[in-house]
């Protein structure tokens, strides 16, 4: 379970720490999956610095296996925090832009935005979304399948539906 995300610095119930995977500084959407797929065979930190990356391929990130880690932007220099942009011009596909699929994993100072249906679900427990914004989505911003999540100063606006989460579950919202 991730206890703290400070300064860049993830500190777990067992005092592990885990290891950067990528800094992301380019658009570049290969590079950005690939990072994930690293992220999902054993867990790791990809930081994103650069404005905005575009997903036109309908890539869905999917955050999978029980591996402590997860996705932190960086400021950038007009102040605002890294987009994932999934363009919506598929609309035949529903399809969430992050799909958190177990437990232990974290997003932080990043924008969700032009899904064709969920910006971001959870169906695992024990997660942490800090400073997230999920907007302009063409479904929720957040869907909460599952009980013990944390979000701390996450925002939902602007999206075509609105279901924070089921009736079956709990979301910790400060």
């Amino acid at each position: 379970l991730c206890n703290k995300v400070e300064n860049n610095f993830i500190s777990f119930a067992n005092d592990d720490t885990i290891e950067t995977i990528a800094t992301i500084v380019s658009d570049n959407e290969t590079e950005f999956m690939n990072a994930v797929e690293v992220l999902n065979k054993k867990g790791g930190i990809i930081y994103i610095d650069t404005p905005v990356i575009t997903l036109k391929n309908n890539h869905i990130v999917r955050i999978n296996w029980d591996f402590p880690g997860g996705i932190i932007g960086i400021k950038q220099e007009n102040g605002e925090y890294p987009r994932l942009d999934f363009t919506y011009k598929y609309l035949k596909r529903d399809f969430s832009g992050i799909e958190i699929n177990d437990s232990n994993k974290f997003l932080r100072y990043i924008i969700i935005e032009h899904v064709p249906y969920d910006g971001i679900s959870i169906y695992g427990e024990n997660n942490t979304l800090d400073h997230v914004i999920s907007r302009y989505n063409y479904g929720t911003g957040f869907a909460i399948y599952t009980n013990n999540n944390m979000l701390n100063y996450c925002y939902s606006y602007r999206n075509c539906d609105f279901d924070l989460a089921s009736s079956s579950s709990l979301a910790n919202i400060a």
